[in-house]
């Protein structure tokens, strides 16, 4: 797996403006920040590794992610169980 990449401050300032005149690009921001603040909790040590709290990390994780699909979709959950890949979306419907 790559490294996370991380915008440049040029890029993030492009990003903030559009975000700031189009909803959508807001919504994209949004889930992006959501996905850098997650990152950045990661151990990033093998001590830390070591000394982590995985199931602390996962669950904070899932309610980033659970706050910004609230946030970003209408229809919330509900919503996002389109974007489910097919096989998981015949799965949670039985």
């Amino acid at each position: 797996m790559d490294p996370i990449r991380l915008v440049n401050n040029e890029l993030y300032q492009m990003l903030v403006q559009r975000a700031a005149h189009d909803e959508r690009w807001a919504s994209y921001f949004l889930l992006v920040n959501t996905c850098y603040a997650i990152a950045a909790k990661i151990p990033t040590t093998d001590e830390a590794l070591n000394v982590a709290d995985i199931e602390k990390l996962l669950i904070d994780a899932m309610e980033h992610i659970g706050k910004v699909v609230y946030d970003v979709l209408p229809g919330g959950l509900e919503e996002f169980y389109h974007y489910l890949p097919q096989p998981q979306r015949n799965m949670a419907s039985q």
